[in-house]
């Protein structure tokens, strides 16, 4: 910890010298009324406690005077270390959160628990700086607690019967664990436009993340032995984060700030430009162990299990020694699949793999010559490679207009996955 403390000293006193960018330090709310846009917030309270914002930007940056008021609703959802402010960071009339709300739609953005977005209270018990057992909990919980709340608040407060959700990375193991547990959701979501959704990750040939999840093991016995929750204390997600802001201000580190991007992803990008750079590293996100040791353990299979505690407390919880399979069979609302062509997180074998394991799936789309898995947020064209089409996917579907169904004939592997444990 001292050496810790030494090299930040080092790091933030000798080695930075450039001032940051202002908009690094802006918070959600923040960044959208700088960029010119309404925002409103909503707090969303769990069944077991759990308290966090959603961000509403109701519509874009010209109000339009005849604007309907039964707009349709749209979620975001960003994976783990992901925040709601990743949707905007292309800026105004480019980033996707602007680009649904200049076309007509009611934009949320999703920020559930352990995501440091204005949260009020965090808990109505438990204080996330100082209570550790804040931190147990996993995609599972945020699943089937955080996501069908602050679905439940936006359909009471827009009157929707419906809405459209839009997910990225392991934000599909949220979304497909709320499915699978909880499948009368279904009926309320129009499309699930899947960006590079990481939920079957049997194909993922990424060295470094796949070099974290072999720690799995260790991580989670950390988690139960010593009563540690959190991948690291919040001071020292503080910490880095200060650093990489400095880091990425300053010319002479600016390689070492894209390298660090580069390694949260999937390999370089060739799209992602350097002004957006500084921006997205700016946050570095605190992380619960137990969801790390989840999305782990589910990558070293290349399966989709709720989380396992070891035989003898699966027996307990599951009544079963290995933990089970999510129903993926239960998911019935459409779902349009956006994977990129270089991307080797979400690969194109396993997202056809989901698609024969889901029953209404509607579109199969490969984006490419070359996307990765951060280009779904940071590249400058995924305005027009991503956006536009699933903007016109959902137009086309409110007004009647709906993609046949795409039969994926299931591959042995996904036989073997509904018809085991």
């Amino acid at each position: 910890m001292v050496l810790l403390l030494l090299v930040y000293f080092l790091c933030n006193t000798l080695l930075f010298v450039n001032g940051i960018n202002p908009d690094v330090l802006l918070n959600t709310e923040e960044r959208i009324k700088k960029d010119g846009y309404p925002v409103e917030i909503h707090q969303v309270t769990t069944e077991d406690g759990y308290i966090f914002n959603l961000f509403r930007i109701p519509h874009g940056l010209e109000k339009q005077e005849n604007e309907p008021k039964n707009k349709s609703a749209v979620l975001f959802v960003t994976g783990h270390g992901g925040i709601p402010k990743h949707f905007l960071l292309l800026g105004k009339k480019l980033a996707a959160a602007y680009y649904f709300a200049d076309r007509g739609f009611d934009v949320w953005l999703f920020c559930y628990r352990g995501v440091d977005c204005q949260n009020p209270k965090k808990h109505k018990k438990l204080n996330w700086n100082k209570n550790p057992t804040y931190w147990d909990f996993s995609f599972h919980e945020v699943g089937v607690y955080d996501l069908p709340a602050s679905i439940d608040l936006i359909l009471n407060v827009t009157g929707q019967k419906k809405i459209f959700n839009v997910v990225h990375s392991s934000g599909g193991s949220i979304v497909y664990a709320l499915l699978s547990e909880k499948p009368e959701y279904n009926d309320k979501i129009k499309i699930i436009a899947n960006y590079a959704g990481g939920v079957i990750t049997y194909e993922v040939d990424y060295p470094f993340v796949q070099a974290i999840a072999q720690f799995s093991g260790v991580l989670k016995n950390v988690w139960k032995n010593l009563g540690m929750y959190e991948l690291m204390p919040g001071f020292m997600s503080d910490m880095l984060g200060d650093t990489f802001r400095k880091m990425c201000a300053d010319p002479k580190w600016f390689r070492t700030c894209k390298v660090t991007l580069w390694t949260f992803g999937s390999h370089v990008s060739t799209l992602i430009e350097d002004d957006v750079v500084d921006l997205a590293v700016s946050y570095f996100p605190r992380l619960p162990i137990k969801q790390v040791g989840h999305f782990a353990d589910n990558l070293n299979r290349g399966d989709f299990r709720k989380f396992d505690y070891g035989p003898d407390k699966n027996m307990q919880v599951y009544g079963t020694r290995l933990p089970p399979r999510y129903n993926l069979s239960a998911i019935n609302s459409p779902q349009a699949f956006f994977y990129g062509k270089t991307d080797t997180l979400s690969t194109k074998p396993d997202t056809q793999m989901l698609q024969g394991l889901v029953s209404n799936t509607i579109l199969d789309y490969e984006v490419g010559p070359k996307f990765v898995h951060l280009d779904f947020l940071f590249a400058r064209n995924a305005t027009q490679m991503v956006y536009e089409p699933t903007v016109k996917l959902f137009q086309d579907y409110d007004a009647g207009i709906v993609p046949k169904k795409i039969v994926r004939r299931k591959k042995k592997r996904a036989d073997m996955y509904n018809n085991s444990y």
